[in-house]
């Protein structure tokens, strides 16, 4: 027996009600910061380094769960069962590993990216390999 797998209005009117709040926060924080607001990568990443490390951690954990998986991930349970939440617990595990040891080491060396990492730890040659090893391998 098949099954019909459609939109009814009510999957229309939360799809819609969340594109409009994801566009109504985006123009409110253009509108109030405006140009005033971050100008360097350092200041958008780790907020000037006037927060604590906490605050940002969670920020990048949350971030790592794009907004495809927002959409799909649903789609996924319902097509193949519950199963699939147990990649929640690994998500969940490697997140608190994340914020708890590697977000706060990074601001204490401030370090924003990892690649500032490998320029410490590695010679210009193995920096300028390395992509390409990523590339092709």
């Amino acid at each position: 027996m098949a099954e019909n797998r459609v939109f009814t209005v009510w999957d229309y009117v939360v799809f819609a009600s969340m594109l409009l709040i994801s566009t109504a926060i985006g123009i409110f924080s253009a509108l109030k910061h405006g140009r005033t607001g971050q100008r360097t990568t350092e200041e958008f990443l780790v907020g000037n380094r006037q927060i604590s490390a906490y605050p940002i951690a969670f920020s990048l954990a949350a971030s790592f769960m794009s907004a495809i998986t927002m959409i799909g991930y649903p789609a996924e349970v319902y097509n193949t069962g519950l199963n699939v939440l147990l990649l929640n617990f690994t998500f969940l595990l490697t997140s608190i590993i994340t914020c708890l040891i590697y977000i706060p080491l990074f601001y204490r060396l401030n370090i924003i990216s990892t690649y500032e990492v490998k320029l410490l730890l590695v010679t210009f040659s193995v920096t300028n390999f390395s992509p390409l090893c990523f590339l092709f391998l």
